[in-house]
């Protein structure tokens, strides 16, 4: 179960050079899941991990003439987190458990009508893990006179920390660092025909201390290093004013450097196909996603298997109510499609989502 929510705003000082923002968000989940006895296992085991994550960031970004941009940028996040277990009858809880983490960055953006890049530095203190330093550099350059076509080299180093329930919960592991990356792209941008857009971003990924799942332990581990390297397609039709095509595809190539083996549960190829329809105050979409056979570990043995391809057809609408509060609700799964995203382990059949957004 999952429950998202939020709050934001902005506003502009210094005659609008100065544009600020300020947003609070929280989500709740719930994690459940159970092992019966059955042929492959004498044993039962439950397991549950209720958290909740709150954030509060705010944005401040000034125009210095026409081609330069100062932005600084602040984030308190926090996640509280318990849970309990159960094994055989004999059952443990595990304390409410936190987490914070402070960020601050500081990026300088140049645009003029040729060529575009940013530069960007960020420093991230949490209350579980060491202190993070990351930075992220982008240069490019405008194709057309109108900007809508560019291309441009984007270089950085990112961080993932494990949640509470990677940490903490019965398949958790307190020993586990955060996970460091670093990127490198090269992305062209633009119109193939005069009703597209449409992109191109051939990446390369190196990853140390790669947060996985070892199910021959039945824990969270870090990889020592990894790495993938790929290219994306993306495109957007406009068939009609109010009907739009959007395809997806990606192409992926990884591994682990400490077995030269690919990378468990990532297929080489995954693709979407998207139509999006408007009319009057409702927006509705149909949306078909695959992934392709994958490398993962067989629960029972803990051998490499390869994982079964699948794809799922997911459908939403949304009615507008005013300008400022609109209702959503969208089917996943209409098909109630059987497969495995880890094998061993289920997934949701056919599910039914709803809510309620505003904008203040």
């Amino acid at each position: 179960d999952q429950l998202i929510g939020g709050l934001s705003g902005q506003t502009r000082f210094l005659d609008d050079r100065l544009l600020s923002t300020l947003g609070y968000y929280f989500s709740q989940n719930e994690r459940e899941s159970e092992n019966l006895v059955d042929a492959a296992s004498t044993d039962f085991s439950s397991d549950s991990f209720k958290s909740e994550n709150y954030k509060i960031e705010t944005s401040h970004e000034l125009s210095v003439g026409e081609e330069h941009k100062i932005r600084l940028d602040l984030q308190w996040r926090e996640e509280a987190g318990k849970g309990e277990s159960s094994f055989n009858g004999t059952d443990s809880a595990i304390g409410e458990k936190h987490q914070g983490v402070l960020g601050e960055a500081l990026t300088y953006i140049y645009e003029s009508e040729a060529w575009f890049g940013d530069v960007g530095v960020r420093s991230d203190q949490s209350t579980e893990i060491n202190d993070i330093f990351s930075h992220r550099t982008s240069f490019g350059r405008f194709l057309s006179s109108g900007k809508r076509s560019k291309i441009y080299i984007t270089y950085g180093t990112g961080f993932k920390l494990p949640s509470l329930y990677q940490l903490y919960s019965s398949f958790g592991n307190t020993s586990l660092d955060h996970e460091y990356s670093r990127t490198g792209e090269v992305t062209w941008q633009g119109n193939l025909t005069q009703k597209d857009l449409s992109s191109i971003t051939v990446f390369d990924n190196i990853y140390r201390d790669l947060i996985d799942y070892d199910t021959s332990t039945n824990k969270y581990l870090n990889v020592a290093k990894a790495n993938s390297r790929g290219v994306e397609l993306q495109t957007r039709v406009q068939l009609q004013t109010d009907l739009s095509i959007k395809a997806f595809f990606n192409y992926l190539d990884s591994e682990d450097e400490t077995t030269g083996l690919p990378l468990v549960r990532r297929p080489r190829q995954s693709f979407s196909l998207e139509a999006d329809y408007q009319v009057t105050a409702f927006t509705s979409y149909l949306k078909y996603g695959y992934r392709a056979k994958r490398p993962d570990i067989d629960p029972v043995t803990f051998g490499r298997i390869t994982n079964s391809s699948y794809g799922v057809l997911d459908l939403g609408t949304e009615y507008k109510i005013n300008d400022e509060f609109s209702i959503k609700a969208r089917l996943e799964n209409v098909f109630d499609k059987k497969y495995e995203e880890v094998a061993g382990y289920g997934t949701p059949g056919l599910s039914f989502y709803a809510g309620l957004t505003g904008r203040l």
